[in-house]
């Protein structure tokens, strides 16, 4: 009976997850979105979610984020001050997001 439950919750999430895909016609759109601004209420977050479930159709963008002077980017998630720059790699639908450093 518990297993029932918990795949009616999983398929639930995967169709609301499905249901709230938006394809951008511009990676500036996309990017934008990728960091745009977090809930700082309780502090900064430590960077942000990759979604690389998925492979990646169609093309992949690959943009470099700047952060401030105290590792934070444009939208408030905290990143450090490691070496190398942060980028992130993402597709319109952003169906597929890494976020790495190099």
């Amino acid at each position: 009976m518990c297993w029932y439950y918990i795949w009616v919750f999983i398929h639930l999430n995967i169709y609301d997850m499905t249901q709230q895909v938006e394809t951008f016609t511009t990676s500036q759109q996309a990017f934008d979105t990728l960091i745009s601004k977090v809930a700082t209420k309780y502090g900064a977050p430590m960077g942000r979610s990759n979604s690389t479930i998925n492979k990646p159709t169609g093309r992949v963008f690959d943009r470099r984020i700047p952060l401030d002077s105290g590792g934070y980017d444009k939208g408030g998630a905290y990143w450090g001050l490691g070496s190398g720059e942060l980028r992130v790699s993402y597709t319109l639908d952003l169906e597929y997001i890494r976020y790495y450093r190099k």
